[in-house]
């Protein structure tokens, strides 16, 4: 008797993809898996499905969306209400969605703390989630420019030591920098525009328990290095600071 061979699964990442990130780091609010080789980040539908240019052919929009619900991380969302809610949504606003997604990966939805939002009012939930839509396109889209110095930054300083700043620590300190505050950001920002500095920060970062503790020991982190940043800052100040002291002295 023989045995039958098993199927082929075509739809989803095979394990062990060199290509296929996967970051559980919840504070981004993002969904927890991207395709390095082709820039975008995936749906899920019990496994990792394959993005459209992987799998040879384009999927639905609409069960892409909803497998993009599916991904997300954390309860803050109610991923049900929103699905609903999505599938409510004009065609057009469906693969504005469904683009969104692929590009930025941000949890779209309802809140899982607006009580009033619930199944029996769709319409105030289709509008709702539109209206995030359309608000997180326009944040993301803009502060894009941001992340794209921030990785420019860290694509230069991996030159000088690749061992330490290889993709997977540029991708986790810009997941980083997303959910730090405005002068938080600052201060990551000067610690990596200084190539030795930033080796030694991300030496440090890579190897922190990816936990939930991490945010926590990331600032502490960026405390300890604080000092250093406001030395390399004043730096060029100082002589101009004792020029004038030394000219009012006289």
């Amino acid at each position: 008797m023989s045995q039958k061979k098993e199927t082929l699964d075509t739809l989803h990442c095979p394990q062990g993809c060199p290509f296929l990130e996967i970051n559980y780091f919840e504070e981004t609010q993002k969904i927890p898996y991207h395709c390095e080789l082709f820039n975008t980040f995936l749906a899920f539908d019990g496994d990792i499905i394959r993005c459209s240019e992987c799998v040879g052919h384009e999927h639905s929009i609409k069960e892409q969306g909803l497998n993009f619900i599916n991904a997300y991380q954390g309860d803050m969302v109610n991923r049900n209400v929103t699905k609903l809610g999505f599938a409510k949504l004009f065609p057009a606003a469906q693969k504005q969605f469904v683009t969104f997604m692929k590009k930025f990966g941000f949890q779209v939805g309802v809140p899982s703390s607006i009580q009033s939002m619930s199944l029996k009012n769709l319409d105030k939930v289709q509008k709702y989630l539109l209206q995030e839509l359309n608000k997180n396109v326009v944040v993301h889209e803009s502060r894009s420019g941001e992340l794209q110095e921030i990785e420019d930054i860290l694509k230069k300083n991996a030159d000088s030591d690749p061992e330490i700043i290889d993709k997977k620590s540029c991708q986790l300190i810009l997941n980083l920098y997303q959910v730090l505050d405005i002068s938080e950001r600052l201060v990551l920002k000067n610690i990596l525009k200084n190539p030795n500095l930033c080796v030694l920060f991300i030496a440090k970062v890579r190897f922190m328990p990816k936990n939930m503790d991490l945010l926590k020991n990331v600032r502490k982190e960026m405390e300890r290095f604080y000092p250093d940043v406001q030395a390399e800052i004043n730096a060029p100040i100082l002589p101009k600071i004792l020029q004038n002291t030394n000219q009012n002295v006289k």
